[in-house]
């Protein structure tokens, strides 16, 4: 069941075609964390069966913990759903420019990895899987988002496969 507008802050449009649900995320509590137990919740109340639940709740993760790292608020997650697709967008109040990679990271050999420092090694490679576990379908985009300082702030998203 989605949790009630009075618990989570939710609110739910519906039209013939499409499911909206938008949460405002709140910085008393870690990102990533409010993000995924929302899209779990939200996905499996949906009509479609998700093959992939951990994938989708994967990339919410990575998505938030950048936003988290290197963002600021106002955060919300957003889930718009048809019959053919879902999609899951995550906006933040920052409007920094972020590539998502296109292409994967090299291999890199174990002398390679020795010699570089291993908080290196840790970065940079969130986005590179959602472009993969999306299979592409994603993107960044700005917009005019309510509370957000100067810019207005910018929304990653992805398709969830189902």
């Amino acid at each position: 069941m989605i949790p009630s507008t009075a618990e989570s802050g939710q609110r739910r449009r519906r039209s013939a075609h499409t499911a909206i649900l938008l949460w405002p995320l709140t910085v008393e509590a870690p990102l990533a964390r409010q993000a995924r137990r929302l899209l779990e919740t939200a996905l499996i109340a949906l009509p479609a069966k998700f093959d992939n639940l951990d994938d989708a709740l994967f990339m919410v993760n990575e998505v938030a913990s950048n936003a988290e790292a290197h963002a600021c608020p106002p955060y919300e997650l957003r889930v718009y759903h048809t019959h053919r697709r879902t999609v899951v967008e995550f906006a933040d109040g920052d409007c920094k420019a972020v590539l998502l990679p296109s292409s994967p990271i090299p291999e890199v050999t174990l002398g390679e990895i020795d010699s570089t420092e291993l908080a290196a090694l840790e970065h940079g490679r969130g986005l590179l899987a959602v472009v993969a576990l999306s299979q592409g379908d994603c993107g960044i985009r700005h917009l005019k988002l309510a509370g957000a300082q100067g810019c207005g702030g910018k929304v990653i998203w992805f398709a969830v496969p189902q």
